[in-house]
């Protein structure tokens, strides 16, 4: 048989090629050259050299490590793994002597020459990669440095094409101290431009992703007070019990202000803590008596008493008694100073006839009769029909007439 070449048209004897940035059959027009250079000090066991964003080609990197004459090059690796996935480092660890690593679809070739590691990949990443440096923990306090150069492809069309997820500031975070000085983030989320909704932030490359800000709080010191809040309304409006209650609320020493109101109600729920700090802190009153008055009552007089004299004029009286309200012993009574009444009586009224101190209309539907008007004297009737029984009100003959209740009809 005969071994034909396929082009990147995927025509067999075709000799179209890739261009730099990976457009085929290009003229490199489109391609946009990434470089950069820098040397980092190593602080930690695991270092992120480079970031290699999706869609990058031909890339090329060369990474040297120096140190003292102490620390030898066999103490570092480098390791190529997914940018989001940091669980992926301690398993490349496991096979950091390959010289042949895929990582999202791009085939990674790591070679190394004494203290310098040079590192290409063939293809296109999905996805962004990154390249760290591990070194043995016991190394890192001999002052060891890398210095890194860069250098890849971008197709700049496809680039603009894909500027779809941006990265923007949130809100802040909580401080890390409620006391002392701290120091709090703001956050940075991801979003899609074209629906306006926070997506994942895997979406958004991180080679433009912005530096994290970051800022001092709860700089005040750690001493803490008591701030009393408002007095709620009485418990009661009269009597013995009134009582009315506040809130307390644990703020820092340094805040300006002896209570709560409205001015600086939103700084006081903002910056208060637990109330068990201020536990060490003298404590306000949170409770106070309150309208600690007589509750008004309302005077009722008694029965009128036995005539004085049988078979001729005599006198007869009543008392007026002060009732307190329901369900309570602090009261008084406003109104007539005259305790007593007397009136004459005749000698035949045996039995005093009670009245009540107060007509609440009448009881009874039967009380407008005229017939009945006659029984006001019987005190339970009258009890009953006490407007009919005080007013001289009269029979309209005009009204319709029940006559076998002899009501009028109504």
């Amino acid at each position: 048989g005969e071994c034909r070449q396929m082009g990147c048209d995927r025509v067999l004897g075709s000799e179209k090629a890739l261009d730099v940035c990976g457009v085929c059959d290009g003229d490199n027009s489109s391609c946009e050259n990434v470089i950069s250079k820098f040397q980092r000090k190593l602080r930690r066991e695991v270092t992120r050299v480079a970031i290699v964003p999706r869609e990058a080609h031909n890339l090329r990197v060369n990474v040297t490590v120096a140190g003292s004459a102490f620390f030898h090059p066999d103490n570092s690796t480098i390791v190529i793994g997914d940018g989001r996935r940091r669980r992926n480092v301690q398993e490349n660890l496991v096979f950091r002597k390959r010289d042949l690593t895929i990582v999202q679809g791009a085939a990674f070739r790591v070679q190394k020459r004494g203290n310098t590691y040079s590192i290409e990949a063939d293809g296109t990443t999905f996805e962004d990669v990154v390249i760290l440096l591990v070194v043995a923990e016991s190394t890192i306090e001999q002052g060891i440095t890398a210095s890194v150069s860069l250098r890849y492809f971008l197709n700049r069309d496809e680039r603009n094409a894909k500027d779809r997820y941006v990265w923007l500031f949130g809100g802040w975070s909580f401080c890390s101290v409620s006391c002392g000085g701290g120091t709090r983030q703001k956050m940075i989320v991801c979003k899609d431009e074209k629906t306006g909704r926070i997506v994942s932030r895997r979406k958004c490359p991180l080679t433009i992703k912005p530096s994290q800000e970051i800022e001092k709080c709860n700089v005040f010191s750690c001493t803490f007070k008591w701030l009393p809040g408002p007095w709620e309304a009485c418990s009661t409006t009269c009597g013995r019990f009134g009582m009315q209650l506040r809130q307390l609320y644990c703020v820092h020493s340094g805040f300006n202000g002896t209570e709560v109101n409205r001015n600086n109600e939103l700084e006081v729920y903002r910056t208060m803590v637990q109330p068990s700090i201020c536990k060490t802190s003298a404590m306000p009153t949170r409770t106070r008596e309150c309208n600690r008055i007589h509750c008004p009552g309302r005077w009722i007089f008694t029965d009128w008493s036995s005539c004085s004299k049988n078979n001729r004029k005599g006198i007869q009286s009543r008392i007026a008694r002060c009732i307190p309200p329901e369900n309570e012993s602090f009261y008084s009574c406003d109104g007539p100073t005259v305790k007593t009444e007397i009136r004459s009586c005749t000698g035949h009224v045996t039995r005093a006839i009670e009245f009540p101190s107060r007509c609440w209309g009448d009881k009874n539907r039967f009380c407008s009769v005229p017939s009945l008007k006659r029984y006001c004297n019987v005190p339970a009737f009258r009890r009953k029909c006490c407007r009919s029984c005080e007013t001289n009100e009269t029979f309209d003959s005009s009204e319709p007439y029940d006559r076998k209740h002899r009501v009028p009809r109504t």
